[in-house]
């Protein structure tokens, strides 16, 4: 018997003077509706009703040696009304039933498939006009013989197995099902009362969920077991923790996903992947690779100050070197104090050029987040003029194509950045000023695959923004007063400075995971300051030149909200904050770079250039190949 709203309860089971099923509403005044089957059935072997007076019950409508199984919904207040679902003339028996009041329902028991029997449960939707059953894929020899619905229409089913083992599994409203691990279930002590079909009765706490007593027998009772009281958070803290809180407050429903970690003991793994603070690295790499395209337009306009270009005059090219000169160049009799090569002698006013430009690096993992790595490709094209024989003026277009891998499995990202940028140039030869600012646009799609010990889910986004970057550099260029009539050697010391801000939009997760967020439009920034030298030795030839850069130096980067997000569940109220990628980056930066100027402008000038940053949790591989034509 078991008890629906208005103190009505059921009753089921079978008259053996008759062998026919028997079932009644019954009052609490004593009055009682006794209930019809057109199936005919010859017992009950189930009952559950709800608080809104609907009652499933189970039968079996052929013989008691050979059971048929077969559904029945029917509401006390019209108990002569009866709405049946049949099994399509399948052999066995439902031996449990529960009724929640938001549409649906559970059954369990067995099906006989070939001579086997098969452990069965199914999904009963009663919120239309036409009840539905949605059979479970369960996959065991055996039977289910208890079954619990919470309010949520979240299940939990037990049962036996062919070989004597328990099968305890638990089943979302969407008809996932998570089978608890058993060696795990054994140290929770889950027991089955009986293996003969009684209710399944816990004997330990799950994990912060409210579980039957000992003494529980009706499918009412049962339905305590899956009402979430709390997570246990006694092992969580940072994003975890806040993450734990928001389920707790304001998306209770959320928390049944949790019950597999619990019982494997590994909820704080459970709830990082549930968590949405990944998805701050798409945003943080895309200001980041702000960065690739600065580091590419500025080696451009360093590179022009780098460039010895043979002079056209025969008695100033007499004393260079012939191609077949190279290893020459150290000579030291070749060495002339008063006739050292001098800046460009030729200085050609405007110039074309186009980089290709690769980028790849790594994050380790850090504040609950997996690590990634960051792959990017992609094209600057721009056009400059010598406005004045100390001031170069440029603009042009760049784009950045980037893929993020999420190790684990967490998921991965694709990020396309368009930007526009002008630039500006000043130097008297010893000091100099560089400036560039970019302006830009980025259009991201993601993924986040959440593991939660049992259940699997992905959750997709779209986010974009926009973004900008100033960007300044100040050195001074020391060259050697004595020098090899061929050769040159200049030391560069500089100070340069990124700001990269970008402003995303806000945006919302789509999928089937209960998980998905939306959040807020946000801004974050990264603040780079870089520190070093840089060594160029030049070579000149009669046809080309040839510069040889180093660089060492330090780079750090401060972070502005770049790794926050600010999020709700799809479909709930409140909010919360996680947060990583949040510590400064201390980074050791080397370059190196080959430029080949040829004498004729009918060949492009060839820059081929490295720069590596590293650092204790980040590093970073640039390459760039340039093109320009001089007119």
């Amino acid at each position: 018997m078991t008890t629906g709203s208005g103190n009505t309860s059921i009753i089921g089971g079978r008259d053996e003077t008759n062998n026919k099923a028997i079932a009644w509403f019954v009052k609490t005044d004593g009055t009682s509706d006794a209930i019809n089957f057109t199936f005919g059935d010859k017992e009950i072997t189930a009952v559950a009703i709800n608080s809104s007076g609907l009652a499933l019950i189970a039968g079996n409508y052929t013989s008691l040696d050979d059971p048929s199984p077969v559904l029945h919904l029917v509401y006390a207040a019209s108990a002569a009304t009866v709405k049946d679902l049949d099994f399509s003339t399948s052999k066995g028996k439902i031996l449990s039933v529960s009724l929640a009041d938001e549409g649906k329902g559970i059954a369990g028991g067995y099906l006989v498939d070939s001579g086997k029997n098969k452990g069965y449960a199914g999904i009963i939707d009663y919120s239309a006009t036409t009840p539905s059953l949605t059979s479970l894929n369960l996959d065991f020899e055996g039977s289910i013989n208890s079954v619990a619905m919470n309010a949520h229409n979240q299940s939990i089913i037990a049962g036996i197995k062919a070989d004597k083992k328990s099968y305890v599994a638990i089943v979302d409203d969407n008809f996932n099902v998570a089978v608890l691990d058993k060696s795990s279930v054994a140290n929770m002590k889950i027991i089955l009362a009986a293996l003969t079909g009684s209710p399944l009765k816990l004997s330990a706490t799950l994990g912060g969920f409210q579980t039957l007593g000992s003494s529980a027998k009706t499918t009412s009772e049962a339905k305590t077991l899956t009402k979430p009281s709390a997570l246990d958070k006694r092992s969580l803290k940072s994003n975890n923790l806040r993450l734990a809180n928001y389920i707790d407050k304001y998306a209770e429903k959320n928390a049944f996903y949790f019950i597999p970690a619990m019982v494997e003991g590994d909820l704080n793994s459970a709830i990082e992947s549930a968590s949405p603070a990944r998805n701050a690295f798409s945003l943080f790499t895309a200001s980041n690779n702000l960065f690739f395209t600065s580091t590419g337009v500025s080696t451009h306009i360093r590179q022009q100050r780098s460039i010895k270009q043979p002079s056209a005059t025969g008695n100033k090219t007499a004393g260079l070197f012939s191609e077949d000169d190279l290893f020459a160049s150290l000579d030291t009799q070749m060495k002339q104090d008063d006739s050292c090569v001098k800046e460009a002698l030729e200085v050609n006013k405007s110039q074309v050029w186009v980089q290709a430009i690769g980028a790849f690096a790594y994050q380790s993992a850090q504040n609950q987040t997996p690590a990634f790595s960051p792959a990017s490709g992609g094209v600057v094209l721009s056009y400059e003029n010598r406005v004045m024989h100390d001031l170069l003026v440029g603009g042009g277009f760049s784009y950045l194509y980037t893929h993020i891998h999420e190790k684990k499995d967490a998921g991965y990202a694709n990020i396309n950045q368009e930007s526009l940028f002008g630039y500006a140039s000043w130097d008297n030869k010893w000091l100099y000023a560089d400036a560039t600012l970019l302006f830009g646009w980025f259009q991201t799609t993601q993924k986040r695959n959440i593991d939660l010990k049992g259940f699997d889910f992905t959750s997709s986004s779209s986010p974009s923004g926009w973004q900008l970057l100033p960007h300044l550099e100040v050195g001074y260029n020391y060259t050697k007063s004595k020098c090899f009539k061929t050769f040159e050697f200049r030391i560069n010391p500089f100070i340069m400075l990124d700001y990269a801000n970008s402003w995303q939009e806000g945006y919302k997760e789509h999928g089937s995971s209960p998980f998905n967020i939306k959040q807020k439009s946000q801004h974050g920034s990264l603040l780079r300051t870089e520190l070093g030298a840089r060594f160029y030795e030049t070579f000149m030839f009669k046809n080309f030149s040839l510069t040889i850069e180093e660089l060492g130096g330090y780079i750090n980067t401060q972070v502005y909200d770049t790794g926050k997000v600010n999020a709700s569940f799809v479909g709930y109220e409140g909010s919360f904050v996680v947060e990583t990628l949040s510590s400064a980056q201390n980074l050791g930066v080397a370059q190196v770079s080959m430029i080949l100027n040829p004498r004729n402008t009918v060949y492009p000038t060839t820059t081929l250039f490295y720069q590596g940053e590293y650092g204790s949790e980040y590093l970073s591989n640039q390459f760039t190949c340039e093109f320009a034509w001089r007119f």
